[in-house]
C-alpha cells in the first residue's frame, strides 16, 4: 500500500508544487525537493496535541493513553523497516513542541522564503 502511495505521490508532485508532511516525503517521496524542513516535537507535546484533537472529536483518550501511543510511534520512527525518520543533509531543524499551529507554519513560510 506504502508504494503505491509514494507513487500517487510523486506523480501529484510533478504536476504542481505541492506541501506534504511525513516520515517519508523528504527521503523518498520527494528527495529533490526545492525546502526540507525537519519537523519535531516532544512525546509529551505530541501526546497532548494527540489528547486534545481526538477529545474535540469526541473520543474520549486519557492522557496516559495518548502518551502511551506517541511512545510506541516514538520507537517505530527510530527502527529501521518502519520508515524511520532521518533529518536529510543541512534542512532546518524546527522543535514545534511549544508552538500553536499559526507558529509553525508561519515559521515554514519563513524558511521557504
Amino acid at each position: 500500500m506504502r508504494e503505491y502511495l509514494f507513487k500517487i505521490q510523486k506523480d501529484a508532485g510533478q504536476s504542481c508544487d505541492i506541501v506534504a508532511e511525513g516520515r517519508d516525503m523528504t527521503t523518498v517521496v520527494f528527495p529533490n525537493a526545492r525546502v526540507k524542513i525537519y519537523l519535531d516535537a516532544s512525546e509529551e507535546g505530541r501526546a497532548a496535541r494527540r489528547y486534545r484533537q481526538l477529545n474535540e472529536k469526541g473520543m474520549p483518550i486519557t492522557m496516559e493513553e495518548a502518551l502511551g501511543r506517541c511512545q510506541r510511534k516514538g520507537f517505530q520512527r527510530q527502527e529501521p523497516g518502519h520508515s524511520a525518520i532521518n533529518k536529510v543533509g543541512r534542512c532546518p531543524y524546527l522543535d514545534t513542541t511549544n508552538m500553536g499551529l499559526e507558529a509553525v507554519v508561519d515559521r515554514i513560510i519563513k524558511e521557504a522564503q
